[in-house]
Order: C-alpha cells, then sequence, then structure tokens
C-alpha cells in the first residue's frame, strides 16, 4: 500500500455524530488526494470507538485517558505522511483547499505551519490574538518540522497549545503563516458557554507560554498583563452566570488595578476584591494561575536554550513595528492618542506610545470597561466616554486581524477622528512573502 501524501489527524471525546458528520464532509474533500485519516478518541463513553470501526475508512487511537485537543500529538506520532493537517471533531476545510494547502508546501520547502482561514456558522471569523500563531482546529503541518521542534505538547491538554507550537517552530527557523484562501468551516457555536474548564487552562498555559519564550525584558510584563486580562475575563463570567449587569457585558465593576502580584493570585478566595462573589471561574482562574506559575519555573529552566530573541519574536509581538508607526504618528503632529481595544498584545502599543512620546488618553473597550479600571495607569472606558479626551487620532491597540478589523470598522463608520490600525491581514498562498 503506498503511502499518503496527507495524514488528516482528529482528537474527539463523547461527540459521536459530530466526528461521523466531520468525516462525511473530508471524505468530499479529499477525492483527489491520497490521505489517510487519524482519530484519537479521549476515552468517549458514547459509542464513538464502534462507530468509527465500523467506517472503516479511518485509523482509531483509543486512549485509556483524555488528553483534550492535544490528543494530536499521539495521532501526529503515528502519522505516515510527510503532511498533517489538524482539525477538530467539528472542522473541515472548504472545496479544493486541501490541495491548495499540499501546494503551498511544496512551493515553499522551508514553511513549516499553513494555518487556515477559520469561519464560524454565523458568518464571523476566528483567529489567534497574535499573528503567525494558527488556530487548532485548521492548520497544515510539514512532519519534518513537527518532528523538528518535539511535536505537539500533549502536557498542555487544551489552550494555548497554538501558541506554544508555533513559537517553536519560528524559533527552529520554520515558516509559520496563515493564508486567506486555505478555508476550514468550524461548527462551534460563537457564544457557546464557557467553561470553568477552559478558564483554568486559559490562564495555565499562557502563564506557560510567557515562561518558556519570552526574554527577561519581556517576561514579567506579559505575565502581569495576562494574569490581570484572565482574571477580568474570569469576573465577568461569573458575573454573567449570576446574572448581574453592573459593567460591560455583564461585568461587576471591580478595584482599580494596574498590575497583579504573585501574591494576589495566590490568595484565597476570601483575599478576593469580591469576596465572597467568588464564583466557578474565578476559582478555577486562581488554580490555573497558581498551576501555571509553578509549571512556569520549571519550563523556564527547561527551555533556557531555547529562549526567543527580539528578533525572533518580532513577527509575532512587533514591538519595534508598533513603535516605529508610534514615532510617524508623532511626526506628524499627533500628540494625544486614545487606544481602541484591551487587545492581548496591549503592551506593544503602550510601550511604542511611550517611547514615542504620545500621550495616551485612555483605553475604548466597551467589553473590558469597568468603574475605576486602568490598565498601567490609563484608564479603560467605554468608547463614547474615551472620545470625550479630545483626542488627535485613535489607534486599534489589537493585532487579532478579526478584532481589529471589526474595531477599525465600526470607528471609521462613526466618523470618529483618523483611525489607525496595523494587523496583518493573512495573505494568498500565491502571493509572495516579500508582498
Amino acid at each position: 500500500m503506498p503511502a499518503p501524501d496527507l495524514s488528516v489527524v482528529i482528537a474527539s471525546h463523547n461527540r459521536c455524530d459530530v466526528v461521523l458528520h466531520t468525516l462525511d464532509q473530508l471524505r468530499e474533500r479529499t477525492r483527489g488526494v491520497r490521505a489517510e485519516i487519524i482519530v484519537v478518541d479521549n476515552r468517549s463513553t458514547d459509542g464513538t470507538p464502534d462507530a468509527l470501526r465500523r467506517r472503516g475508512d479511518v485509523t482509531l487511537l483509543e486512549l485509556s485517558e483524555n488528553l483534550g485537543s492535544c490528543a494530536k500529538a499521539l495521532g501526529a506520532e503515528v502519522a505516515r505522511a510527510p503532511l498533517l493537517l489538524f482539525l477538530d471533531d467539528d472542522s473541515y476545510p472548504r472545496a479544493a483547499c486541501v490541495e491548495t494547502m499540499i501546494e503551498c508546501f511544496d512551493r515553499d520547502p522551508d514553511l513549516g505551519a499553513a494555518g487556515f482561514t477559520v469561519h464560524l456558522p454565523n458568518g464571523a471569523q476566528e483567529c489567534s490574538a497574535l499573528p503567525h500563531v494558527f488556530v487548532g482546529c485548521g492548520v497544515g503541518l510539514r512532519a519534518a518540522a513537527l518532528r523538528d521542534v518535539g511535536g505537539l505538547d500533549s502536557s498542555f491538554f487544551m489552550q494555548a497549545e497554538e501558541y506554544d507550537l508555533a513559537l517553536r517552530l519560528l524559533g527552529a527557523g520554520w515558516g509559520v503563516e496563515i493564508f486567506a484562501d486555505l478555508e476550514v468551516d468550524h461548527l462551534k457555536t460563537p457564544h457557546a458557554r464557557r467553561s470553568a474548564r477552559t478558564t483554568y487552562y486559559d490562564i495555565r498555559n499562557n502563564l506557560r507560554v510567557v515562561a518558556r519564550y519570552l526574554p527577561d525584558e519581556f517576561a514579567a510584563v506579559y505575565r502581569g498583563d495576562w494574569l490581570l486580562r484572565y482574571e477580568w475575563l474570569a469576573r465577568r463570567l461569573d458575573a454573567t452566570a449570576r446574572g448581574e449587569n453592573h459593567g460591560a457585558e455583564g461585568e461587576a465593576p471591580v478595584a482599580p488595578a494596574s498590575v497583579i502580584t504573585r501574591e494576589a493570585v495566590h490568595a484565597g478566595a476570601d483575599d478576593s476584591v469580591d469576596g465572597d462573589l467568588d464564583g466557578e471561574h474565578l476559582t478555577a482562574f486562581r488554580r490555573g494561575a497558581a498551576d501555571g506559575d509553578r509549571l512556569a519555573l520549571s519550563d523556564r529552566r527547561a527551555f533556557r536554550t531555547r529562549r526567543m530573541t527580539r528578533g525572533q519574536l518580532e513577527p509575532v509581538f512587533q514591538w519595534e513595528e508598533i513603535e516605529e508607526r508610534m514615532r510617524r504618528l508623532a511626526t506628524s503632529g499627533v500628540r494625544r492618542i486614545v487606544f481602541a481595544d484591551f487587545g492581548k498584545n496591549i503592551y506593544a502599543f503602550l510601550r511604542g506610545a511611550q517611547r514615542a512620546d504620545l500621550d495616551v488618553a485612555a483605553v475604548a473597550d466597551d467589553a473590558w470597561s469597568a468603574v475605576g479600571r486602568q490598565y498601567r495607569g490609563v484608564p479603560i472606558l467605554p468608547t463614547s466616554q474615551a472620545l470625550t479626551s479630545r483626542p488627535d487620532a485613535i489607534v486599534v491597540s489589537n493585532t487579532s486581524s478579526v478584532q481589529a478589523q471589526r474595531g477599525l470598522e465600526a470607528l471609521a463608520a462613526a466618523g470618529s477622528p483618523p483611525v489607525y490600525a496595523w494587523h496583518a491581514t493573512p495573505r494568498s498562498t500565491m502571493q509572495p512573502l516579500s508582498l
């Protein structure tokens, strides 16, 4: 039997009907490709393994424990093809995209990962908060590159494993790109209830990514920023679950904060700002932060020789590019600006503005604003209130292509002061990298 050209790897847990639907879609979308399909079953109890065995067109790996979405790591280990395609059990590529992906890898021998543009059922798109980081429900991988960096790290279980893998690939010199003409449909509900388990792994694993790859000058900054971000998100989710509507999107207001300390994270629920109002998400956040800090200590040591330089991280965090653009604004006569969006990489924008001697009056964000809330001394306000500061310009402080574009369009339609957005957008597989 000839070796396949492509190995499709899917992880699933107790979603029999969903994964069977995905496999039916894959059958249509891989007809012109010699492909093997590997499904890693995370100890399902709903009959998924039996249903997959009856199909006869998949390689089934049955696990004795649930390894989450990172169970794909085990599927990758048995894959026989030179190229892999990672999918979720509810995602599948659009017509002709598999062939386009293979051609893309053939043209560029240095390409390690080809991220797909992800479409949700409501017409919206899903993407990472940082450029050059793919979404795990749709990414093509060169098998040699994946082996070169040690594969997908199954210890992440779920959340931020894409950040970890993308940064390892970039650090090893492999190309990682997101493409507009590689498209995948992801059938997840856009507004599905977020689980406390997701809250736990989000902060735990993001802290591990910071510890592994960021140099000393940035590691402490991003640790503090992401602790703050995910704590506020946990509080918002708990407030929404209680039916409160005291802040943006049902978020209860909290005391002013510009940095979160290690001691505050490790404090018990009785020491929190809201005290007896701690809910399942804030509890999960505290556990995840404590476990993340513990794992980060060992990760920092273990990845000492794989720490990335500022130059290697620049395409992802864009510190120098954003600073240069801020300096151009200052040269053009801009003095006072408002940020739009409390993005995950907002520090790059604040750093650039400060180095260009620009005055940041506020962060305009209706979703993240709350009474007294600040980011490193800058108030986070509803958009209408932030614009009363009469800025010379608005800078969209988000490097997520989807979120930044959405913010740019909304502000431009409102007839605000000049709006600047510097986010990267996915390119075509046929477009030269230099463009």
